[in-house]
């Protein structure tokens, strides 16, 4: 469904209830829209279903398990997006050219990361969990300003997740441009190397 599609008098959209999935390409266009309260009943938002909106943030309920290709493309106001854990696959160019968003934290839940899906953003840093198992290429592509992804696993578990993904020398230049790679250590380290770990809920370097 196209109901909402190029609405230029929408700003703000409360779903009720009953609501199950967020259509394709349901709020394209809707330039005016800023912000949308999404029910926990809500498992799926379909591909293209907030294209070239005006969102500004949005929250993603735990009950949401995919974000469908190109779902927020081009949302080019969008400054935060707030994931739950529930959340287990994000597709293809899902956030690509939100060219204001400059930091995520991805769920501890996410397991499958499409291709390009941040590409062309402003993202600075990352938190990427242990239980992504899939990622694709470009998901970071022509993202210059990304200097620092906070990995929760440790090095051996980042490399198996690369080497899935492909076995070219610059692999991973290929998915995380020149960005540092800091890996999860809940007690300080004895050797050296890149190590993070939480203060206060926020992601810090030892």
């Amino acid at each position: 469904s196209v109901a909402f599609a190029g609405c230029e008098s929408l700003t703000h959209v409360k779903l009720p209830d009953l609501v199950k999935e967020i259509s394709t390409n349901v709020f394209q266009d809707c330039k005016s829209l800023k912000s949308i309260t999404i029910p926990d009943t809500v498992t799926r938002i379909d591909q293209g279903a907030f294209l070239h909106s005006g969102l500004e943030r949005i929250i993603i309920p735990p009950s949401v398990k995919e974000l469908g290709d190109r779902a927020f493309l081009r949302c080019e106001a969008l400054t935060e997006v707030n994931f739950s854990e529930g959340l287990e696959v994000i597709g293809m160019s899902t956030f690509e050219f939100c060219k204001q968003l400059t930091s995520i934290s991805l769920p501890k839940t996410l397991k499958s990361v499409g291709f390009s899906s941040f590409a062309n953003t402003a993202l600075e840093t990352v938190i990427m969990p242990s239980s992504v198992e899939q990622i694709n290429g470009q998901i970071f592509g022509r993202t210059e300003s990304l200097s620092r992804v906070y990995y929760g696993g440790d090095a051996e578990r980042f490399a198996d997740l690369i080497d899935r993904f492909t076995s070219k020398p610059d692999h991973m230049n290929n998915l995380f441009t020149d960005a540092q790679i800091f890996y999860y250590s809940e007690e300080e380290p004895s050797e050296s190397g890149n190590y993070w770990h939480y203060v206060d809920g926020v992601p810090v370097a030892w």
